[in-house]
């Protein structure tokens, strides 16, 4: 019996949907056959060690459909933020990035979130198969409820997610508004109870206790208040700004989340007299801190 050739082709998707080919020829012996089935594993494993297929985007009516109307799904939940942001009450525009770091139960090709009003410039994510690879932002309800979709599937543990956005000063004193008083301009942020969604991207329902690191970069002039004390200050003279870095919060809801920037005075004010619930008075410093008798378990 005379040995003949067997083909074999064998196609398989590769990373971004780029389709390869490998194309096998052997003879028909026994052992021939065997290495053909040796080559046809190996390139079948080598396929499964690759990239993890990119995803499909899916169509804005199905999230629609799919969009929480109440709570956020459960499985998801942030266990770190990043807050980097340039405020500048002069100008009608705010921005910068804020990261974050979501820990995931399952595999997920995306989450839901909050953001509204938000103009996202960049979602970039990192994870066990990512590393720094665009992802897609979707708004999809108008309470705020937008959709990050995966460049491709993440695995169960933590997926780092860094967004970078710009957003207007909000004009109805909710979220990060802007008021001008006596030729001053001040930035202040109203956070409860859901909106903070207003000015930064974020899980915004008060069972998300989560700690902050916040930088803000504010005109060199002007006061920066945020939840917990001043860590360092640099000042960025080239450009008229100072960065502030303050201090790691404590786990916090969106909700009580402090920022303010302007021209504020710092004085000191008088004391608080006693009345019919304390017997003492409570020295207070206004733009510091006030003095309590019971400790109070937060920076100040």
């Amino acid at each position: 019996m005379l040995n003949s050739e067997i083909q074999l082709a064998v196609l398989f998707q590769g990373d971004a949907g780029v389709q390869q080919l490998i194309w096998i020829v052997t003879g028909n012996s026994g052992s021939s056959m065997q290495r053909l089935i040796l080559v046809c594993a190996l390139v079948v494993g080598l396929a499964a060690c690759g990239p993890t297929p990119r995803q499909e985007q899916p169509e804005l009516s199905e999230l629609f459909e799919r969009a929480p109307r109440g709570p956020l799904p459960d499985g998801v939940r942030p266990v770190a933020y990043d807050i980097d942001l340039r405020i500048d009450p002069r100008r009608t525009r705010f921005g910068g990035t804020v990261t974050i770091d979501v820990e995931f139960d399952q595999p997920a090709q995306g989450f839901w979130l909050h953001g509204q009003g938000l103009e996202i410039r960049e979602v970039t994510v990192s994870g066990t198969n990512m590393q720094d690879e665009a992802a897609t932002w979707r708004d999809v309800l108008n309470s705020g409820v937008a959709w990050i979709h995966f460049p491709r599937r993440a695995g169960a543990g933590t997926v780092r997610v860094e967004i970078d956005y710009t957003a207007p000063f909000d004009a109805n004193l909710a979220g990060l508004f802007k008021v001008e008083e006596q030729g001053g301009a001040y930035a202040l942020a109203k956070s409860e109870s859901i909106q903070a969604r207003r000015f930064m991207p974020g899980f915004d329902e008060p069972r998300f206790k989560t700690p902050y690191d916040i930088v803000l970069t504010v005109p060199e002039d002007d006061i920066a208040i945020s939840n917990t004390p001043i860590e360092r200050e640099e000042i960025l003279e080239e450009e008229g700004f100072k960065r502030i870095t303050f201090k790691p919060t404590r786990p916090l809801p969106t909700y009580l989340l402090s920022l303010a920037v302007g021209p504020f005075d710092r004085l000191d004010g008088p004391s608080l007299s006693p009345n019919e619930v304390r017997d003492f008075s409570v020295p207070l410093l206004v733009g510091e801190s006030i003095a309590l008798v019971i400790p109070y378990p937060l920076s100040r």
